[in-house]
């Protein structure tokens, strides 16, 4: 068996404003790659929306985006962080 990790980046585009995952967020992902992948491009086109309305998230926002990314944790808990800070 081996035990060989998935070297596959989940680096993010150059788009302004990018969700960032870290070196720790790669490292400890729990989903397959392809769904990293999926995950960040949904997140860069919501951003993108976003910015056309005239939004923009703060880093802290971005950083908890970057953990559902990641499979660090769900979408749910995105939104009931996000629902209790204004």
């Amino acid at each position: 068996m081996s035990s060989a990790r998935d070297t596959r980046s989940t680096a993010v585009s150059s788009q302004p404003t990018p969700v960032r995952a870290t070196r720790a967020d790669r490292r400890y992902s729990v989903l397959p790659a392809p769904d990293v992948q999926q995950r960040q491009r949904d997140i860069e086109n919501t951003l993108g929306s976003l910015r056309i309305e005239g939004f923009e998230l703060d880093e802290a926002a971005r950083d908890l985006l970057a953990r559902y990314v990641a499979g660090e944790i769900t979408f749910e808990d995105v939104g009931a962080v996000l629902t209790r800070h204004p």
